[in-house]
């Protein structure tokens, strides 16, 4: 619809026929601008309009030309809020709401909507303030528990505000409210069945159990007539929930026996429910606990959540070690094992039912096991090892065809003995040998016995690889095998939706594992032929994410951005997967190739970052609006855990140490200004680290990984590692379970620091570039010293092999030691750097006056001497790792030519243009004819370190070149062992498809190569024409 001829706020006539305001954002700042009173209001739609044509700055200064009169409603308000909102203003909002309530004190809608502002800011005191108001107003209850909302969020996480008092003043404080809404005779129609919990959860977080109990017992939830309207518990909540309820709050309140016999009753209603035995076995025996409980902070998300915690805090109320059990040993083991057969005697209401009834006994033996191991019982072990064995064939016999199958029993393969896995392997193999032919024949189709025979083979095929991962038994077969199977099979996958996963696609993430570990292959050729099989089976099934997660992180170890990209385009990451895909199989490559895709990457998880903070208090206000009080606070919780995200502060210094490189190749003289830019991503300071390090939660989903790519650094390095290392762990992948990023155990554990130390080591490699630079002039006389230690501390310390040939080290340097020489190198640059300016410094200083140019003589030799020494150990760590980059490989050699010698080369312009600068100010005054021998000194140190560099340099580009002629020769796919494999995946395919894989991979190494070389020639300039 045509907008010609449409009056403007003003009266005005608007040209044209596109919305286009009368005034400038610049107008409106100024104050320039001024409207009609009555012509206010209108402002705010013509700022919606505004913001959907994208013209933000503008829509904003139309709304702010709104002012803060008594013209302001709610509906004003609301259309205020759509643009404010959008622009992240949402202080402007809440400034506009402030002053309407203050004209108009009593209106309960503007006070409702200062509310609402305030939740949009997460400003849990004044919401507290606010919704006390709301209640004096109206005496309504409902706003009385808004308070107590506001003042357990305040307690929970409002740790960063300013809070109104301390957390435990708070509790009692919402407890005190909680109980004047939730009281004997209390109508649950009207205040919702969350004001119950949210008081049980003020309670469990005061630790009061006993007075939780009591409340919680005061509501019924039976069948008898309720004493009023709404009074009954039935109404609102479902039964299997309040015996959660019912069974914690006795455990809590220290009544343990009650506790358990409640958990009995309830499984015997609900005999699947593997989650509640392992949360009676937790209670019995709270050391054994498993993996730590999604929801284990909070009493009423998921009440069994808490079983362990509360049965720790039990224990040590009486004096009893967590190791131990709650019960008497053999009493307890006793109640297990009722408690399992009260699960299988029960009638299964489904299939699902059924299979978490015929799981209970794997649950009780894993923890018997577990039990018996902390005591040394080798051969209740033994026994309980190969009892293990027999139940897993007796699953899989009655729910190998289910695709769950192996994700059921995967935790208990991990106690199988060898010979127990080996028996188990043989009796699994045999029976999918029998059902391979039955599945292979396309007859079996139509009646869905190939189907079902396919996913049993699937099945044990699977259970067979993951005991071959922990080492227990031989792999279930080769990978020709399995992918022989595999393409004998696809029939089964016609006619499925392209989108549908295939009865056979499990065997591919284990024909690809068994690929990757080939140790008969060069890690090169194992990882071209898992390229090729896996572009094979994505043309079969090209929504397969594990195919496409597998591809884009082998694409990203070749080196390959664009093809990585690609893979990660099929699988249209957004939102929360950014967290996981974007930073643990993008990241590394991106930063380690310079490509745009990172800036890209980056910019879209900022983005999430960005949109969450500014959305998630319109869900805030929503959920308490609602009376949805536990998901506010979920809410609340999950905005905690994404502002505290190690992947958004990676992504941050990543992208900018990727935008200084590239930067300082296209402009080395703006050096000072890329350096200043790629500052404000890093802390200023050593205590600023930890400030930020501390609380750092990692949300990372690391099941993205195959078994075969194994969590390491979050950047560039992490490739490098990958090739040196050989692709190789040893033992099972601890990622491959659920929440593996924060587990608390030993690798991740060491994963979690490495990464904090990967971290704070990028932080100090922007400090010290900054206060490397010598700008003439400037008071700038900061050491580096104290950054470099910590960057080298960060790196690990002590025997890297690369000493100089001398044996020299700069004093007090310690080696790190491991498989990054280019740590050290770096350590060793800004050591000199730090020497040579020092050396710049005492030259500007002392050359000011001329009764002291003579001064210089003696003193300038000394720092000359001291960058001479320094610069010699860079000259030999480039030899070093020149050398290195014959045998390592790609990667090495981006890493050495885009940031150590981008550095360096940084610094020579930078040592060139200062030298020229201080050598013409000293020239005026020094007598005439007089040298400059302190300057001149200087100078030839600095020229013999860029000839030194440039012969190294040169020496790099043949390396560089001679890589470029090797990638001409392709990859030789015909010549791997499963070139028949490949074959048959790709039969069908036209020519064209079938060449079109492998080739785009050597295009787009060959293509990175090119950008290397690029990066030797401008090094080699700058090293070739330093010129003082």
């Amino acid at each position: 619809m045509s907008l010609r001829g449409l009056p403007s706020p003003f009266g005005l006539q608007l040209p044209g026929a596109t919305l286009a305001p009368p005034f400038s954002a610049r107008q409106a700042r100024s104050g320039g601008l001024r409207a009609p009173p009555l012509a206010l209001p209108r402002l705010a739609p013509l700022g919606v309009a505004l913001q959907r044509l994208g013209r933000t700055d503008e829509a904003v200064a139309s709304c702010d030309l709104v002012g803060e009169g008594p013209h302001i409603d709610e509906s004003l308000l609301g259309t205020l809020a759509i643009v404010y909102n959008a622009a992240g203003k949402q202080a402007s909002l809440t400034r506009k709401v402030e002053a309407a309530v203050a004209n108009k004190p009593g209106d309960v809608g503007l006070l409702q909507a200062l509310f609402k502002a305030h939740c949009r800011e997460f400003a849990f005191v004044k919401m507290q303030q606010v919704s006390m108001k709301l209640f004096q107003s109206t005496q309504d209850q409902r706003y009385m528990l808004w308070a107590v909302v506001s003042n357990l969020l305040q307690a929970k996480f409002g740790e960063r505000q300013a809070a109104a008092a301390k957390p435990e003043q708070l509790l009692q404080l919402a407890g005190m409210m909680a109980d004047r809404c939730v009281k004997p005779g209390c109508s649950f129609a009207e205040i919702g069945r969350e004001a119950l919990l949210v008081y049980l959860e003020v309670l469990h977080e005061q630790e009061n159990f006993a007075k939780a109990l009591d409340v919680f017992c005061t509501f019924p939830h039976s069948s008898a007539p309720p004493a009023g309207p709404g009074t009954d518990l039935k109404d609102v909540m479902c039964r299997s929930e309040w015996e959660m309820l019912r069974s914690m709050l006795h455990l809590g309140a220290g009544d343990a026996e009650q506790a358990l016999e409640f958990l009995l009753q309830f499984l015997s209603t609900v005999p699947g429910d593997t989650g509640a035995l392992d949360s009676l076995l937790d209670i019995l025996f709270p050391g054994l606990k498993l993996d730590q409980r999604l929801h284990c902070g909070y009493l009423t998300y998921n009440p069994l959540d808490v079983a362990a915690d509360l049965s720790s805090n039990l224990l040590s109320r009486i004096g009893t070690e967590a190791s131990q059990s709650l019960l008497e040993p053999g009493r307890a083991w006793a109640l297990a094992e009722r408690a399992v057969g009260v699960m299988q005697n029960c009638s299964a209401p489904n299939k699902g039912a059924a299979r978490g009834a015929a799981l209970a006994p794997h649950c009780l033996i894993f923890r018997k096991y577990r039990w018996q191991k902390s005591r040394g019982a080798a051969d209740d072990l033994n026994h309980l090892s190969g009892e293990m064995a027999r139940l897993l064939l007796k699953f899989w016999e009655n729910y190998g065809d289910l695709r769950c199958c192996c994700f059921d029993v995967k935790a208990s393969l991990e106690i199988l003995h060898a010979s127990d896995a080996s028996w188990l392997r043989g009796e699994l193999l045999a029976r999918a040998n029998e059902l391979i032919e039955l599945a292979k024949n396309e007859d079996t189709v139509a009646a869905n016995g190939g189907k079902e025979a396919l996913q049993r083979v699937v099945s044990s095929f699977e259970i067979c690889h993951e005991m071959n991962l922990l080492g227990a038994c031989d792999p279930p077969g080769t990978a020709a095998e399995i992918l022989g199977i595999f393409t004998s099979t696809i029939h089964h996958s016609r006619g499925l939706d392209e989108r549908e996963y295939g009865p056979g696609d499990g065997l591919v993430p284990v024909a690809i594992s068994l690929v990757m570990k080939d140790a008969e292959l060069g890690l090169r050729a194992r990882a071209v032929q898992a390229v090729a099989v896996l572009n094979g089976v994505a043309s079969i099934t090209p929504y397969n994410a594990d195919v496409r997660l597998s591809l884009a992180t082998l694409y990203g170890y070749f080196c390959a951005p664009n093809l990585l990209q690609e893979q990660l385009d099929h699988l249209a990451i957004k939102n929360i997967q950014l967290e996981s895909v974007a930073t643990q199989i993008g990241m590394p490559c991106f930063a380690l190739c310079g490509s745009e895709h990172l800036g890209k990457s980056c910019a879209t998880l900022a983005k999430f970052h960005w949109n969450h903070k500014h959305q998630v208090g319109d869900s805030l206000s929503t959920a308490i609006d609602n009376g949805a009080y536990m998901q506010a606070i979920d809410f609340a919780s999950f905005t905690q855990q994404l502002d505290r995200s190690f992947n958004r502060q990676a992504a941050l210094v990543e992208d900018a140490i990727c935008d200084l490189v590239n930067a300082i190749k296209m402009n080395v003289s703006a050096s000072t200004s890329h350096v200043e830019r790629a500052a404000g991503s890093a802390p200023h300071s050593y205590k600023d680290d930890e400030e930020l390090l501390e609380g750092l939660r990692f949300n990372s989903d690391l099941q993205v990984r195959p078994d075969w790519s194994t969590p390491r650094s979050f950047g560039s390095y992490e490739i490098l590692e990958w090739w040196d290392f050989k692709s190789g762990h040893a033992g099972a992948p601890w990622w491959k379970r659920p929440r593996a990023a924060e587990l608390k155990i030993p690798s991740a554990s060491r994963w979690r620091e490495d990464l904090r130390c990967e971290l704070r080591r990028r932080w100090c490699l922007i400090r010290m570039l900054k206060a490397s630079l010598f700008i003439p002039g400037s008071d700038d006389a900061s050491s580096l010293f104290s950054d470099i230690d910590l960057y080298l501390k960060c790196g690990g310390a002590a025997g890297f092999g690369m000493t100089p040939p001398d044996g020299s080290l700069p004093p007090g340097m310690r080696v790190p030691q491991g498989h990054a020489p280019l740590e050290t190198f770096t350590a060793w640059i800004f050591m000199s750097a730090d020497s040579v300016k020092m050396s710049l410094k005492f030259l500007e200083d002392v050359g000011g006056a001329e009764n002291k140019c003579s001064e210089t003589a003696s003193g300038g030799h000394l720092w000359t001497l001291e960058s001479s020494r320094r610069l010699q150990e860079v000259s030999s760590g480039v030899s070093l790792l020149v050398e290195k980059c014959k045998s390592s490989g790609l990667p090495m050699q981006a890493l050495l030519l885009r940031e150590p010698l981008t550095w360096v080369s940084m610094l020579l312009h930078n040592w060139a243009k200062a030298l020229q600068v201080l050598k013409k100010r000293r020239k005026k005054v020094l007598p005439p004819r007089e040298e400059d021998i302190p300057c001149d000194e200087l100078g030839s140190v600095l020229q013999v370190f860029a000839e030194v560099l440039s012969g190294h340099l040169s020496t790099l580009k043949e390396i560089v070149e001679g890589e470029m002629g090797r990638l001409e020769e392709g990859f030789n796919v015909d010549a791997l062992p499963l070139s028949p494999q490949i074959d048959a995946l790709w039969e069908g395919q036209s020519p064209q498809v079938r060449a079109s894989k492998l080739p785009d991979l050597q295009a787009s190494q060959s293509a990175f190569l090119s950008t290397l070389k690029g990066f030797v020639e401008f090094h080699l300039t700058i090293s070739k024409a330093f010129k003082v």
